[in-house]
């Protein structure tokens, strides 16, 4: 395929001394993105990308298949408040999902919020999160513009649909109080008295009574504490108390214990190297962690206790060889879901700990689930890697499950297989990775095939449906997710022998499956491409220049990669404890040697490259895409480097339907091309 002309980009050469390196730079002023200049380099290097995808056939053929696989009505799971049930539906043919409320399970249904008729002339209309109060009476909601994840709090009334309060910029997690009379919620400096650096930052706790002006609301938490506080609480009905939990990095967090009543906050974990997520019932908390439990357990704290700490709370699900990912609360019944090599499993107990069983699901699955404290009955989604999302009615003590809902998908999940596949990392630890496939494939290296990583802030990988990436295999290609360190599946060990002194492992380990992917016969170096995003899209970056004969093509979505300077724009400060502090000596020199912007070299022949990143990132700034776009291109190597850049979008997926196609399709075709694998036909 014929690439078009790459646009003319200038060199203004920097240098800095940093710690007695000097470094040489000549795309600095790309850092600069409100730059009239920059923002028409943006856009003739989008215009290219997308010259890129009209001259070929394919992109049009990849659409339609990925539409194929995204155009379906699906339905969350309901939360029940009251008499009432809380859903979100989204037909085949809406780009959002609206929001609705029906009485019981059978009620008429109402819809309550159809972003589909907002107003969208500053970017898509985002629904990041919504909650009712306990009795069902009133919900809040919260909704960002552009993709930028600065939200705005909305509070109506469910009977009719009205606003009931003014809008809180800024704010999240919400926490409401039996009466349904006010809430704790999150909320940072207002838009605009801040810049865009600090706009995430500086977040407090507040409470905020139904009926009176949000700026009045009274500060729970927040005063003098640091600007990189991540706050989030919780509580469950009836509960006398609200847990507060604070962090400023992922491997380790505090617990405040907050009385509804009087609004004291009691610290009762602080100072633990560990992560803690803990519910409060009516006299005691459900405290999950992993402080001396690598896989995690379940501790039960009696409230009248909590001066105590976590050292006086009693074991109620002890670690276990799976990896403890999350907990459910119902009337009776505790629900713990277990990972078990990529795979989830729910386990039920009792409060005093005695297992009581299983709720039924396939080998290899993802599984959700909805409960609530008033009942016994929750709602569960299962899926598999090749077959799209079940819904049940299940009894948290009977174990039984009724099936109420299956998504329809243009496939025969039948005419598909999934499997776990292990390789040995360079240091001689087994690492699993999930493949998925069209049944029959031969091992002979010619079959194109993906190979997606992440592996990094404790993420774990899970056996979720494939969703559009169904459109790669109907044409006969591989999927493969590779499980590498950093990621969460094999509990916080696992999370921290690959970060810091040690992200050079997460690298290394996402090496040896791609090599054994070819030693095996899966695939070959002229048929692989890898792609990951965000930390996966610093992942890609940093193999594809340390071993860039490993791959033919690369896709690097809003990623990190120049990470000397990763630290200086937005809330990448956040992340210093994930990549180390290049403002240390010896932080410094380990990054520099894998930084993916500081080793390309003139003289290589890369892969080819796809590099996207979105106009309202607030989390990764587009500089690093921009840059290694404009590097890449400069060394002249054979294979095409593209940039895309996406207007009224941020740093998730979170986009209008059309558009997730769009990029998806984006992906499809790129790939297609460079590992010369054709789209099914209709």
């Amino acid at each position: 395929m014929n690439t078009p002309n790459i646009p003319k980009t200038r060199k203004q050469p920097t240098e800095e001394i940093l710690h007695g390196v000097t470094l040489r730079d000549d795309y600095r002023w790309l850092e600069d993105v409100a730059l009239p200049e920059v923002q028409s380099w943006m856009d003739a290097q989008t215009e290219r990308t997308d010259k890129f995808h009209k001259v070929s056939t394919q992109y049009s053929r990849w659409h339609d298949r990925v539409a194929a696989y995204m155009k379906i009505d699906r339905e969350g799971l309901p939360t029940v408040r009251g008499k009432k049930q809380f859903f979100t539906r989204q037909q085949y043919n809406q780009d959002f999902s609206v929001l609705y409320v029906r009485e019981g399970d059978r009620g008429k249904e109402r819809v309550l919020l159809d972003l589909n008729k907002a107003d969208h002339t500053n970017g898509d209309s985002i629904l990041e999160a919504w909650d009712p109060s306990y009795d069902g009476t009133l919900l809040a909601y919260s909704v960002s513009e552009g993709g930028a994840e600065i939200a705005y709090l909305h509070v109506i009334n469910t009977d009719t649909g009205e606003d009931v309060e003014p809008i809180i910029p800024n704010a999240h997690s919400v926490c409401w109080n039996d009466a349904g009379t006010g809430f704790y919620y999150a909320r940072g400096p207002k838009p605009g008295s801040v810049d865009d650096n600090d706009i995430r930052m500086n977040t407090k706790l507040y409470f905020h009574a139904i009926g009176g002006p949000y700026e009045n609301d009274q500060m729970i938490f927040g005063e003098d504490r640091p600007s990189d506080d991540m706050l989030w609480v919780s509580r469950t009905e009836g509960a006398p108390y609200a847990v507060l939990s604070v962090r400023q990095e992922w491997s380790r967090n505090d617990l405040y214990l907050i009385d509804t009543e009087t609004h004291a906050v009691t610290p009762f974990v602080t100072g633990i190297d560990a992560s803690f997520d803990a519910l409060p019932l009516k006299d005691t908390v459900l405290i999950w962690t992993n402080h001396n439990a690598n896989n995690g357990t379940l501790l039960l704290l009696d409230v009248d206790m909590i001066h105590e700490g976590v050292k006086a709370a009693r074991v109620v699900v002890p670690e276990s060889d799976a990896n403890l990912q999350w907990f459910w609360v119902t009337k009776s019944r505790i629900l713990v879901k277990y990972t078990e090599d990529i795979s989830d499993i729910v386990r039920v107990f009792d409060f005093k700990g005695n297992e009581k069983g299983t709720l039924p699901s396939p080998e290899l699955a993802a599984i959700g689930l909805s409960t609530s404290t008033a009942s016994d009955v929750l709602y569960m989604a299962v899926q598999t890697p090749v077959s799209p999302t079940v819904t049940y009615e299940a009894n948290a003590v009977t174990l039984k499950c009724k099936e109420i809902r299956t998504v329809e998908s243009p496939h025969s999940a039948s005419e598909y297989e999934a499997y776990i596949e292990w390789c040995v990392a360079k240091d001689g630890t087994r690492l699993p990775a999930l493949i998925a496939h069209k049944k029959g494939i031969v091992r002979d290296g010619s079959t194109p095939t993906l190979l997606y990583g992440y592996g990094g802030f404790a993420v774990s990988e899970s056996a979720h449906y494939l969703g559009a990436n169904m459109a790669w295999l109907e044409a006969g290609g591989i999927f493969v997710d590779a499980v590498i360190r950093g990621g969460g599946e094999y509990g916080d060990a696992w999370h921290r022998a690959g970060i810091l002194e040690n992200k050079q492992v997460s690298f290394d380990d996402f090496i040896a499956h791609a090599e054994h992917l070819i030693e095996e016969g899966i695939t070959s170096k002229e048929h692989l491409g890898i792609y990951g995003g965000s930390n996966g899209g610093l992942l890609v970056g940093a193999v594809a220049t340390q071993r860039p004969e490993l791959y033919k093509a690369v896709m690097s979505q809003v990623p990190l990669l120049d990470m000397v300077h990763f630290d200086s724009l937005l809330i990448a400060s956040r992340w210093k404890n994930e990549y180390g502090d290049p403002a240390k000596k010896s932080d410094f020199e380990r990054i520099l040697t894998w930084s993916p912007y500081h080793a390309i070299r003139s003289g290589v022949n890369y892969p080819a490259f796809y590099i996207t990143t979105a106009e309202n990132d607030t989390r990764v700034h587009p500089m690093h895409a921009l840059k290694m776009t404009a590097k890449l291109q400069s060394v002249r190597t054979a294979n095409p480097i593209l940039l895309w850049v996406e207007r009224g979008t941020g740093h998730t997926s979170a986009m209008r339907r059309t558009k997730a196609i769009e990029s998806i399709s984006r992906r499809m075709s790129f790939f297609g091309s460079q590992l010369e694998l054709q789209p099914m036909s209709d």
